[in-house]
């Protein structure tokens, strides 16, 4: 190191633990922890706070549809306002415990209040100049050249949200959410006008046509087909976002920043952005545009459904494959 050939050294990792530990169990989580490190163990015990602390909302809802009285659905509920404030104190109270169960592990650990140290990056690249801090030689990179690449950065994101744009009216069209402003299930701002309104597409979900959402469209699978434009839309935001993730590692590679944290930092931002607007653009159109709470609960439920089972297929039968 003192000759300049060394520059960055790292302990070996342990051995992978076994596969019949349980991530979400705490002898799971410290193999974790033995093989990968506390950062990697640590999103481990944020999942088993998450999880456990998602069975008591899910237990009582579940209590709560059980026992409902005939004929009551969860529009004329007595008791939703009550189930939906104990979900904001719940909401409330559970950065709490996850910052309560994050701190006693770390704390176990002995890494408390570490901070990571800043880290440059192999790839940096740059011309040799004299620091005025430091006054020594370092590599220094001009920041006009950097915000270029921003620019760029933004312009092909922009065009991928563009596509995912596209594709959530395709849905929302197949879907028969979008209507005409002269049709007679036009909502809120549809009734003056509709840009995203797409005849071809639309019409599929006309009554009695193939992706009618009452399924009288469908006499093969007893309506289920009405699923099929729920089920590619999910799909091709997956495939989407694991392209503009491929896209954003590029980019990031690219802007050329001298520590891992900048890279990351930049990388965060970017697939953020992306995702959380490829996401949820859908859910903001009908609760904004078309104003209709309905539909905005039917999507919801539509899409968390869905991706809860992707998870749980990702995360728990997966490792076990």
């Amino acid at each position: 190191k003192k000759m300049g050939a060394v520059t960055e050294a790292a302990p070996l990792i342990g051995e992978r633990p076994p596969r019949a530990i349980i991530p979400l169990r705490v002898e799971g989580i410290m193999a974790t922890k033995v093989a990968f490190g506390p950062e990697v163990a640590m999103y481990f015990v944020f999942m088993r706070s998450f999880t456990l602390w998602l069975l008591p909302p899910a237990f009582i809802g579940f209590f709560m549809w059980l026992l409902r009285p005939a004929g009551v659905t969860v529009d004329d509920s007595k008791v939703i306002p009550f189930f939906s404030l104990f979900m904001v104190l719940w909401a409330s109270a559970f950065p709490s415990i996850v910052q309560h169960e994050e701190s006693k592990f770390a704390c176990e650990w002995g890494c408390l209040g570490a901070e990571r140290r800043e880290v440059s990056r192999v790839e940096f690249v740059g011309h040799w100049a004299i620091s005025p801090i430091t006054e020594k030689m370092e590599l220094c990179y001009p920041a006009w050249k950097r915000w270029l690449k921003y620019a760029a950065s933004t312009l092909v994101t922009l065009v991928m949200l563009a596509v995912a744009f596209a594709v959530m009216i395709c849905s929302l069209n197949l879907q028969g959410y979008v209507h005409a402003a002269d049709e007679l299930g036009a909502e809120g701002l549809e009734t003056r006008a509709s840009p995203f309104h797409i005849e071809a597409l639309a019409s599929l979900a006309e009554p009695g046509r193939l992706f009618d959402p009452s399924g009288a469209g469908d006499p093969w699978l007893g309506g289920w087909i009405t699923y099929v434009p729920v089920l590619m839309h999910v799909l091709v935001i997956r495939i989407l976002n694991r392209t503009y993730c491929g896209i954003a590692e590029g980019l990031t590679a690219w802007e050329n920043h001298r520590t891992e944290r900048g890279h990351e930092d930049a990388l965060i931002v970017k697939r953020f952005l992306f995702e959380a607007f490829d996401s949820y653009v859908a859910l903001f159109y009908v609760a904004f545009f078309m104003r209709d709470p309905l539909r905005l609960r039917q999507e919801l439920v539509s899409l968390y459904t869905i991706d809860s089972l992707r998870r749980a297929a990702t995360e728990l039968l997966l490792p076990w494959l």
